[in-house]
C-alpha cells in the first residue's frame, strides 16, 4: 500500500470520527434536529430532543416525504392554523434554499400539550452548489414564550387600567409609568418617562416619607400599602391609595420597584355624600320629633286661644290679642310643616302625572314668583316618562327651588328647567351615587347666579341653614324641598361653585301605570249628630281639650289614656260606639294596632287618626282599612268637627 492509499485512509478516518462528533452532538442537543434529503424531503435524521417534543416514536416521524411533515409533526402557526408542507423552515431550506432564522412554530404533542419553538434551517450543499439536505434546528422556548405572554398581558393590563401603574429603579429613576398615570398627573402622552424621577409625581413632604418609609418597608416585607398623595402638574394635590411591591434580583437585592395608586376623590366624594346623608337623617329624625310634640302643644294652644276668642266681641281689645295669638300660632304650625316636610312625616297622595303639563301648567305662575329680569326657559323631554308624586309636593318643589335661584340672580339672568328620561346601567349610563339601576324621570333647574362655595354646599338641605339675611326666611326651603323628594322615592343632586350658577337636579322613578281620571265630586250626606265617640289620647290636655269640643258639638264622648285602657272599656260601649278617634303615637299599643284590633270586633267603625306628625304611617305597622281619615295636629275645632262629619256621613 503506498503513501496516496495511507492518506485516503486517513482522510476517511477523519471524517468518520467527525462524522461520529456530529452525530453525537445532535443526539445530545438540548435542541430538537431535523436532516432531510433533496429532493423528496425524508427526513434522515431526527434527534431525540425532536422526538421528545412531540412525543411519538421515529418510526411515525422519519422516513416520510415532505407533504406529510405538518400532520405527523402537527406544525402549527402561531395563529392557530396548520403549517403549509412549504411554508416550514425545513422546506423553505430544502426547497428555496433560505436560511431561515426563528420562525416561530408550534408543535402539539400526542396528548394536545402545545410546544413553541424557534425554526432555524439552512440548505445543505454539494461542491457543485446543488442542494442535497437541509437541516433545521428549534429550540424549545415554550417558557420563555409563555413569560412573554405573561409580560404582554400585564402591559395590556397597565396600559388599560384606570388606576396609575409604575415601575422603578431603586434610586428613584421611573422605568414605566402607563397612560392613565401620565393622564392623572396632568403628563403629555408623549413623555420620556425614563427622564423622570419618583419625586416628580409627589409633593416634597409625601416624597420623603415614601423613600424613607414605603420603600424601606416593602424591602423588608416585599409590601407596602398606605395612602399617599400625587402632585399633579397643575399643582392640584390628589388623595391616592398605593401598593409598593419589591422585585429582587438573583442575589436579593431589591432590583426595581412595582406601584399600583388609586385616586380616592371618587371615593371620598361619596364618603361625604354618605355623611351628608345621615346628617340630614338624623336632623330629620329630630326635627321630626320637635315638631311632633310642638304640634301637640300648638294643639291645646290654638284651640283655647280660639275658644276663649269665641266669646269676645269682634273688635274688643281681647278678641285682638287673642287673634293675634292665633296668627302667632298658625305661623308656628307653618314652620312645623315644614319641620316635617324636611323629616319626610307630612301626609301625601301621590298620584300618577306627566311633569311636563305640571311645569307648564306652573310657568306663569313661576314667571310672575321669579320677575322680569330672570328668563325662564323650559325645554321638556318629549314622550316624558310617567312619574308617581304629589301634586302639591311637586309644586312645592318647583316654587322652592325657582325661589332659590331667584335670590341667587339679584341682577337677573337666566333660570332653565329640563325633563328627561334616562335609564341608568343601560347603554352605558352609570346610576348616580344611591340610586338603583332602572328607569328615571329628570327635572333640571339651572340658574346663571352666584353660586354656593363647597361649604355652603354641605349644608344648603339642613333645616335653619340660610346664607340669606336674618329675617328672611326660616330657612326651610330646601330642606322641605330635600324631604318631599325622598319621601317620593326621589333623589336630589346639587351642583354649584362660586360664580359658575347652580344645577338642581330631582331623580323620581319611572311609574308604568296610568295616569288616574279625575272623579267627579260628590257632595257627602249630612251625618247625622250625636252618638257616642270613644276617644283615645295619652296627653292629658289633649284629650280634656278634644272632649270639649266634642260634646259642644252634641256628641257623647268615652275618653282612655292608653290603648291598653280603651281595649278594656271597649265591651262595654261597642253596641253604641259610632267613631273611634286615636292618636297614633301612644305608649304600648300605638292608635293604629289599636284601631286594628277594634276593627276585627266592628269592620264597619269609622276610624279617624290624628298626629303631631301630620302622617297617616307616622306609628304603628298595622294596617287598619275600612273608612279612615287622617287628622293633623294642631287642628282647630272646625276641622276637628269636619272631619268626624265626613266620616259619619
Amino acid at each position: 500500500m503506498d503513501d496516496g492509499d495511507d492518506d485516503l485512509k486517513a482522510q476517511l478516518e477523519a471524517a468518520r470520527a467527525e462524522n461520529r462528533l456530529l452525530r453525537a452532538a445532535i443526539q445530545a442537543s438540548p435542541a430538537g434536529i431535523l436532516v432531510a434529503s433533496a429532493p423528496e424531503g425524508v427526513i434522515r435524521i431526527a434527534n431525540p430532543a425532536t422526538l421528545g417534543i412531540r412525543g411519538r416514536p421515529a418510526e411515525e416521524l422519519v422516513e416520510i416525504p415532505i407533504e406529510l411533515h405538518p400532520s405527523r409533526w402537527q406544525t402549527f402557526n402561531p395563529d392557530g392554523s396548520m403549517i403549509a408542507p412549504e411554508a416550514l423552515p425545513l422546506s423553505r431550506a430544502l426547497l428555496k434554499g433560505e436560511v431561515i432564522d426563528g420562525q416561530e412554530v408550534i408543535i402539539r404533542d400526542h396528548e394536545g400539550h402545545e410546544r413553541w419553538v424557534l425554526g432555524h434551517s439552512a440548505p445543505v450543499r454539494d461542491a457543485a452548489g446543488q442542494i442535497v439536505a437541509a437541516v433545521v434546528v428549534f429550540p424549545d422556548v415554550t417558557e420563555r414564550k409563555h413569560a412573554e405572554q405573561k409580560a404582554e398581558r400585564f402591559v395590556r393590563m397597565a396600559e388599560l387600567s384606570s388606576d396609575l401603574i409604575g415601575l422603578a429603579a431603586p434610586d428613584g429613576r421611573a422605568l414605566y409609568v402607563n397612560p392613565a398615570g401620565l393622564a392623572l398627573c396632568g403628563f403629555p402622552a408623549d413623555t420620556q418617562v425614563e427622564a423622570l424621577n419618583v419625586r416628580d409625581f409627589h409633593p416634597a413632604e409625601v416624597a420623603d416619607m415614601l423613600s424613607s418609609l414605603a420603600f424601606p418597608a416593602a424591602v423588608v416585607h416585599g409590601s407596602w400599602t398606605g395612602e399617599s398623595t400625587l402632585l399633579a402638574r397643575s399643582g392640584e394635590q390628589i388623595p391616592v391609595s398605593q401598593l409598593i411591591i419589591a422585585h429582587r434580583d438573583a442575589s436579593g437585592a431589591p432590583s426595581y420597584f412595582s406601584t399600583v395608586m388609586r385616586d380616592l376623590r371618587p371615593l371620598r366624594s361619596l364618603e361625604a355624600q354618605l355623611a351628608q346623608s345621615q346628617r340630614l337623617e338624623s336632623i330629620g329624625r329630630l326635627a321630626g320629633g320637635i315638631a311632633h310634640d310642638f304640634n301637640n302643644l300648638l294643639t291645646v294652644i290654638t284651640n283655647y286661644v280660639e275658644l276663649v276668642r269665641a266669646t269676645q266681641q269682634p273688635g274688643s281689645r281681647i278678641f285682638d290679642d287673642l287673634s293675634e295669638v292665633q296668627a302667632a300660632s298658625e305661623r308656628a304650625a307653618a314652620l312645623c310643616r315644614g319641620l316635617l316636610g324636611f323629616a319626610r312625616r307630612q301626609p301625601i297622595a301621590p298620584e300618577v302625572v306627566d311633569l311636563n303639563h305640571l311645569i307648564a301648567d306652573f310657568s306663569k305662575l313661576l314667571s310672575r314668583l321669579i320677575g322680569e329680569s330672570i328668563e325662564l326657559v323650559f325645554a321638556p323631554q318629549a314622550d316624558l316618562w310617567r312619574v308617581k308624586i304629589d301634586r302639591s309636593q311637586f309644586e312645592q318643589i318647583l316654587v322652592n327651588l325657582a325661589v332659590n335661584a331667584r335670590d341667587a340672580m339679584p341682577a337677573g339672568g337666566k333660570l332653565t328647567i329640563q325633563t328627561l328620561n334616562a335609564s341608568f346601567d343601560a347603554g352605558g349610563m352609570k346610576a348616580p351615587p344611591d340610586m338603583t339601576p332602572g328607569d328615571w324621570v329628570g327635572m333640571t333647574i339651572s340658574d346663571t347666579g352666584v353660586g354656593m362655595s363647597e361649604a355652603v354646599q354641605s349644608r344648603v338641605f339642613e333645616p335653619f341653614f340660610s346664607t340669606k339675611p336674618s329675617g328672611a326666611g326660616f330657612g326651610l326651603g330646601l330642606a322641605t324641598v330635600h324631604g318631599a323628594v325622598r319621601q317620593n322615592d326621589g333623589q336630589i343632586f346639587l351642583e354649584s361653585s362660586p360664580g359658575n350658577g347652580t344645577r338642581v337636579t330631582v331623580w323620581l322613578p319611572r311609574t308604568h301605570d296610568a295616569v288616574a281620571v279625575p272623579e267627579t265630586d260628590s257632595q257627602p250626606a249630612p251625618a247625622r249628630s250625636g252618638g257616642l265617640i270613644v276617644l283615645v289620647e295619652d296627653r292629658a290636655d289633649i284629650r280634656a281639650l278634644t272632649t270639649r269640643i266634642l260634646t259642644a258639638a252634641g256628641f257623647e264622648v268615652t275618653a282612655a289614656a292608653s290603648g291598653e285602657e280603651a281595649l278594656t272599656l271597649w265591651p262595654s260601649v261597642a253596641a253604641r260606639a259610632r267613631l273611634l278617634l286615636t292618636d297614633i303615637v301612644m305608649p304600648g299599643i300605638s292608635g293604629r294596632q289599636l284601631a286594628a284590633r277594634i276593627r276585627d270586633a266592628a269592620p264597619e267603625l269609622p276610624v279617624l287618626l290624628m298626629s303631631g306628625y301630620s302622617e297617616p304611617d307616622a306609628a304603628g305597622e298595622a294596617s287598619v282599612g275600612g273608612r279612615v281619615e287622617f287628622l293633623a295636629k294642631p287642628f282647630t275645632p272646625s276641622v276637628l268637627l269636619a272631619k268626624v262629619a265626613s266620616l259619619l256621613a
